[in-house]
């Protein structure tokens, strides 16, 4: 078995199959859940939630599915640190199936749904699973086959076996149906500002290699990690889909975890926002933005 201190450590190379050894995948999807369980249970998933930042990044991916999919359809939507995403999905009419590893993010979606009655509760389903065991959920037939999906930022980076993930869209999603990813970047400005801060300048040369990286979550929980270059997620998604858009997300609204000192000013925040907007028109705002959005519509299937 590959040691996992060689998961994260920088390489050249740069294909999907450099993420980590498969005997690995199991360990760090148990250590990823548990860490995950810990910031829901701690209070610390919900903090985050709440700031007008992460609030502005939810809205983003939200309304870029929703004028999309097909009204009324079929909508996964991957990791539920965004507690909102499928409230807000569920209001515009779509119906839900929820993925998370975490059991106690998985509770705080089903009462957040409670709040807008009955009858949009009856279109969410939540399951208890990882990305990659997306498949699971259509185990029972009762899902018809998906008209869109959503990545919550960042969920895709704490997924260890990313090509299960994307063989399973392979088959699940529609033809023309969009699917719609935030996954963090490497050369995020502030992330470099970060590391500085903390006097910690070896981490963005971490942050260069391709493989899963150590990310302290608390006194004695490890979140792993991976940051993609656009054309490295990309290769993923390289037979089956087409991309239809890309564009950076928080190059100049910066990421909730150093977002603090703006929280309170919901001005400067919108006019960050409408930066972002203009930079993501710039080609080079993908590489050096905090996060990455891509849009792939599911290619038709030929004989």
């Amino acid at each position: 078995m590959r040691p996992l201190t060689r998961l994260h450590r920088a390489t050249r190379r740069s294909t999907p199959t450099d993420l980590g050894h498969a005997s690995d995948y199991p360990r760090l999807d148990r250590e990823n859940a548990e860490t995950l369980e810990f910031l829901c249970r701690s209070g610390l998933d919900a903090a985050a939630e709440g700031t007008p930042v992460r609030a502005a990044r939810r809205g983003v991916l939200v309304g870029d599915l929703s004028a999309r999919a097909a009204a009324g359809g079929h909508i996964a939507v991957i990791g539920c640190a965004e507690v909102g995403t499928a409230p807000a999905l569920l209001a515009a009419g779509f119906s839900v199936l929820a993925l998370d590893p975490s059991a106690a993010r998985c509770a705080r979606v089903r009462v957040a749904v409670q709040a807008l009655g009955g009858e949009a509760a009856s279109r969410l389903r939540v399951a208890h699973l990882g990305a990659s065991e997306l498949a699971r959920a259509f185990d029972d037939a009762t899902i018809p086959c998906l008209d869109g999906v959503i990545a919550c930022d960042g969920a895709l980076n704490l997924e260890p076996d990313l090509g299960a993930f994307v063989d399973a869209l392979r088959g699940l999603v529609k033809p023309g149906a969009p699917i719609v990813a935030s996954v963090h970047g490497r050369w995020s400005p502030w992330r470099l500002a970060e590391d500085a801060s903390r006097w910690a300048p070896i981490e963005p040369f971490r942050r260069l290699g391709f493989g899963f990286r150590p990310i302290p979550a608390g006194e004695s929980h490890t979140l792993w990690m991976t940051h993609f270059s656009p054309r490295e997620f990309r290769a993923y998604f390289a037979h089956g889909f087409t991309l239809e858009a890309q564009r950076g997300l928080g190059m100049a609204l910066p990421p909730p975890v150093v977002a603090a000192p703006i929280e309170a000013h919901p001005r400067a925040i919108s006019v960050l926002a409408r930066v972002d907007d203009l930079l993501c028109r710039l080609g080079l705002s993908a590489w050096a933005a905090e996060s990455c959005l891509f849009i792939w519509r599911r290619r038709a299937m030929t004989r």
